[in-house]
């Protein structure tokens, strides 16, 4: 407590955060957290990314996996790798096939950037 600060006064500040305070605090927290990269090993790195685009031609399918060029929105052209682990999703919602990737369709691609690649966990065909 200061000198000429009654006790009531020093009392308020030591409270923690209540109502819409608390709210914009835990929200900000929230954005932090969303920004930190997951850590992989001791010095690997994982940024998780969600690319909108159009398949530029059809999915090149072989055992277990496939690959195909997306244009993003903002004009560039990057190869999407599907593994093993890759999951496709129809626009219905019903688990899709490489073979469903097809020129022209609209399609989100949830996965990791590795050297101008990404490597798909999860492609949402949002048009058949």
């Amino acid at each position: 407590m200061q000198v000429g600060e009654n006790r009531d006064e020093s009392m308020k500040r030591k409270r923690p955060p209540t109502g819409r305070r608390r709210q914009r605090l835990h929200a900000l927290a929230l954005w932090v957290l969303s920004l930190t990269p997951l850590a992989c090993g001791d010095n690997g790195v994982i940024f998780f990314q969600t690319n909108f685009g159009i398949v530029g031609s059809d999915a090149t399918c072989n055992n277990g996996g496939g690959q195909f060029p997306l244009q993003q929105q903002n004009g560039l052209l990057v190869v999407v790798i599907l593994g093993g682990t890759s999951s496709i999703v129809l626009a219905n919602g019903a688990p899709g096939r490489c073979s469903d990737v097809r020129a022209g369709v609209h399609v989100s691609v949830n996965g990791r950037n590795e050297g101008g690649q990404i490597q798909a966990g999860e492609v949402r065909l949002l048009q058949s």
